[in-house]
């Protein structure tokens, strides 16, 4: 411990020793905070410690007396345990990098203690990454009115972007793979389910266990996929029941397409007449709601 906390650069005359609770260790008995990479030694950044565990199951916790020692384990502190063994995200340590971890309408981020979550990743509003996920480099989760949730050992790739609505939420089943560069938005994804690069998830659509939607297949708004189903490399599934076309089909995708209704689904807008656009309708619609992020707080 003392070597560790030499290497933390922090003086042996300002540590004390202190107990912490058991509660929030894995099985087999490894505190994890945050994202924080494994190891048999940890930095808590809520309160600047440096913690091991001992054989009889105590957790000592050498501190910097700069760490406020009385000030107790809450869930708006960053780094706090809350119910059911989540870590409230937080600020890094020493020689650690945070992800962009941001407070929104009231709602923040939490991970679970064995996910992961890369430094240049950003997770705002009402994220939940479960247990042993992986957020990867430039992914962007965002609750936008709804929650966005990952079930356990879910994988979010590089510069993904997953966006919880109002009127639907994104939830991720377990064991889901999210591709580099997917785009997922008020969907639900059930479990084992694969989607490969380039993915394309739209409002309100519902995605069975054990399907595949491969390099940069679509899932139209409201679409329902079965369970094993399978979207071919760059064609889309429409509808429910689903219609699985590919892309040089327009007639046959934009007949089912229609009907899904768009524009009154996603904006509460009517579609416009002949030579008419919806676009001012959406930007002024679209924006006022986007704009609510300008109250937002990094963590």
């Amino acid at each position: 411990m003392k070597k560790a906390a030499a290497r933390l650069g922090v003086p042996p005359h300002e540590l004390t020793e202190r107990t912490v609770p058991r509660h929030g260790l894995e099985p087999h008995g490894t505190l994890t905070i945050g994202w924080f990479v494994r190891g048999a030694v940890w930095i808590n950044t809520a309160l600047d410690a440096v913690i091991t565990l001992h054989d009889d199951c105590r957790v000592p916790a050498q501190r910097s007396d700069r760490a406020h020692l009385g000030q107790p384990h809450n869930a708006a502190r960053p780094g706090a345990v809350l119910p059911g063994g989540m870590v409230r995200a937080g600020a890094p340590g020493r020689g650690m990098i945070a992800a962009m971890l941001i407070a929104h309408e009231g709602c923040s981020p939490t991970v679970h203690p064995t996910a992961y979550v890369a430094p240049t990743a950003t997770l705002c509003g009402d994220v939940r990454v479960g247990a042993g996920c992986r957020v990867l480099f430039g992914a962007v989760l965002t609750a936008e009115g709804g929650p966005v949730e990952l079930g356990e050992g879910s994988i979010v790739m590089e510069n993904a972007v997953l966006r919880g609505t109002r009127r639907d939420p994104l939830i991720l089943g377990r064991q889901v793979l999210v591709g580099p560069t997917s785009y997922l938005t008020g969907c639900r994804v059930e479990d084992e389910v694969f989607l490969a690069t380039g993915s394309r998830v739209f409002n309100g659509a519902r995605i069975g266990t054990r399907s595949e939607v491969r390099i940069n297949g679509i899932v139209h708004l409201r679409t329902v996929l079965p369970a094993d189903s399978m979207v071919p490399i760059g064609w889309v599934a429409v509808g429910d029941p689903v219609r699985i076309l590919p892309p040089e089909d327009h007639d046959g995708i934009w007949a089912v397409q229609k009907n899904l209704d768009f524009p009154g689904y996603v904006f509460a807008l009517d579609r416009p007449a002949e030579g008419e656009s919806l676009m001012p309708a959406i930007s002024e619609r679209f924006g006022r709601g986007l704009g609510r992020h300008s109250n937002d707080q990094q963590i």
